[in-house]
């Protein structure tokens, strides 16, 4: 029975661990990938984020801030959403995060890593 209640407790921990929220999403996220209809664009630049536990998050390129703004995640941490502008997470795993945008034909898609 304690081997039963173990397992699902671990079960239950990696399933919440894979889920984005908005206590896990809160930190430094570099962008490691930036794709657009499934091409990688080299962006020449380091791109962060980091979203904060206040519900803002700062965009910086190569260290330097963009300009902050806030953000959203949805209940079920399907749809993340940045300035009104609403995101599809298409992958959580770990320190991974992986969205994606829909404009007219076009999807752009970002994968992240928590630093």
């Amino acid at each position: 029975m304690k081997k039963l209640m173990l397992l699902s407790f671990v079960a239950l921990l990696a399933f919440a661990c894979n889920k984005l929220t908005t206590k896990n999403i809160v930190g430094t996220w570099k962008v490691t990938e930036f794709a657009i209809n499934g091409t990688a664009i080299p962006t020449g630049v380091v791109q962060t984020y980091e979203f904060m536990d206040d519900g803002n998050v700062t965009y910086y390129e190569d260290g330097v801030s963009q300009g902050n703004t806030s953000y959203t995640v949805s209940d079920d941490g399907k749809t993340l959403t940045i300035s009104g502008q609403m995101y599809t997470v298409t992958e959580k795993k770990g320190k991974v995060l992986k969205f994606e945008y829909v404009n007219g034909t076009d999807t752009y898609s970002w994968t992240m890593e928590k630093q």
